[in-house]
């Protein structure tokens, strides 16, 4: 098979110089966010959240351990560690907790229908739905024996997807029910499942492998293989995303390399070598492009810091390097609106960087 061998055209450059920007530290269960007009630093940074927080049965403040955005991107909901939950109106100035103490939770994610549901997984494996408005929950989702690893909403129907050690789940989530399952020893070699923006399909991602699924069977249809070279394939797969047309998959993992799939085609199109800092991924998330070409990715990176990947040069357009401290970035979430990128830092902080002064630099 010829697979075309590519290096991003540009490379890391140094770290930049941070002014001050902002910090909002949450002490109670509402208030505002910027004290006064947005402001930025060079990179894009507009302000860093808190959370001093503490939990109602007198524990200490918790880090914040995962984040997503509202499908409209005017809200991201923040989880700490204790499992509260936060939501930050970033167009209208404001916070308000929307849990104040409940058990660990181990995924997030925002519906892509009702604008103020929230589906947080429990460690116990309950899924529950919180309305983020009244903060009642209004749905529980029993079926998991393990902790969720990740949550995804179809794109325009009531259905979500969880991922555990011990099964795929898709959930009905107009009367939260349980539609069907993949069974236990396929989902026990997954790293990762997401639904096609398109809504026609899903996908998982293995070590070496991302397999298509049809919806409403759950039966596999193409997989699709990483090459095999001298010693083995050059990645592991840990983490696989699809562009907003649906017509490209992005897998990355340990390896230091991108692999890029077309799906119509179901083969693979090319593979990028990524810089020497950049030896692990653990996260990927696509950039819709406005002018509909070219395809941007930011990619969570074992350095601590976050690359943005545009697969139509290939060109590593821009690295994010958090200030000290944090020091490294652990998770990201973009802006649906495309007018944020958050991340959470090493020390349980967010970052909220202007998206737009981004893909300016």
């Amino acid at each position: 098979m010829g697979i075309a061998v590519k290096r991003p055209s540009l490379v890391d450059g140094s770290s930049p110089s941070f002014a001050a920007v902002p910090a909002c530290h949450v002490r109670s269960d509402a208030g505002t966010i910027w004290p006064k007009a947005k402001r930025s630093t060079a990179d894009g940074l507009l302000i860093t959240l808190h959370n001093d927080l503490k939990p109602l049965h007198g524990q200490s403040a918790g880090r914040i351990v995962s984040i997503t955005f509202s499908r409209t991107g005017d809200a991201l909901a923040t989880l700490d560690e204790h499992g509260q939950v936060l939501a930050f109106h970033l167009h209208n100035n404001r916070f308000s907790t929307v849990r104040r103490t409940g058990p660990r939770v181990t995924a997030v994610t925002f519906s892509s229908l009702q604008r103020a549901e929230l589906f947080i997984a429990r460690a116990d494996g309950t899924v529950e739905c919180i309305d983020t408005a009244s903060k009642a929950v209004v749905g529980s989702l029993k079926g998991h024996l393990h902790a969720a690893r990740s949550l995804a909403c179809h794109p325009t129907a009531a259905m979500l997807l969880s991922w555990s050690s011990d099964a795929v789940i898709l959930w009905d989530t107009a009367d939260f029910s349980r539609m069907r399952a993949m069974p236990t020893p396929r989902a026990r070699s997954l790293q990762h499942a997401v639904f096609l923006p398109s809504g026609d399909g899903l996908l998982t991602c293995a070590e070496h492998t991302l397999t298509l699924w049809r919806i409403r069977s759950f039966e596999a249809g193409a997989t699709l293989r990483l090459p095999t070279m001298d010693g083995g394939s050059p990645l592991k797969l840990r983490t696989a995303v699809v562009s907003a047309d649906s017509s490209v998959a992005v897998g990355a993992g340990v390896g230091g390399w991108l692999a890029v799939w077309a799906l119509r085609a179901a083969t693979l199109a090319k593979m990028i070598l990524l810089p020497a800092a950049a030896a692990a991924v653990s996260e990927l998330a696509a950039l819709p492009a406005d002018d509909g070409r070219s395809m941007p990715y930011a990619l969570t990176c074992s350095d601590g810091a976050v690359r943005i990947v545009d697969l139509s040069e290939p060109a590593l357009t821009h690295v994010i390097r958090p200030p000290a401290p944090p020091g490294k970035l652990l998770h990201v979430a973009v802006d649906p609106s495309l007018k944020h990128l958050a991340a959470v830092g090493a020390d349980g902080s967010v970052l909220v960087y202007d998206l737009t002064i981004i893909a300016k630099g």
